[in-house]
């Protein structure tokens, strides 16, 4: 809560708190999630987090703020199973 972020999806960014509300920065030269400013050292974007059902390759790719993370039988995001 302390850092609120105000870049828009499909803007560039400097790491994921930089952008709004349920999206992510993704580096474009590594496809990681940017979590610091020490991040990739390439340009990044935000992208929204994708939600359930939807395709990921890592749990990074999911919304956090849903509980999501990706399933790596069918690479798709989902609530986690106990």
């Amino acid at each position: 809560g302390l850092f609120t972020g105000y870049i828009p999806v499909t803007e560039r960014c400097d790491m994921t708190a930089e952008c709004v509300a349920h999206s992510f920065c993704l580096a474009q030269g590594t496809g990681q999630n940017v979590t610091s400013l020490g991040g990739s050292a390439s340009l990044g974007v935000c992208f929204p987090y994708e939600q359930t059902g939807q395709a990921c390759n890592s749990s990074g790719d999911c919304d956090p703020s849903a509980g999501l993370a990706c399933d790596t039988s069918t690479l798709t995001c989902e609530m986690p199973t106990s």
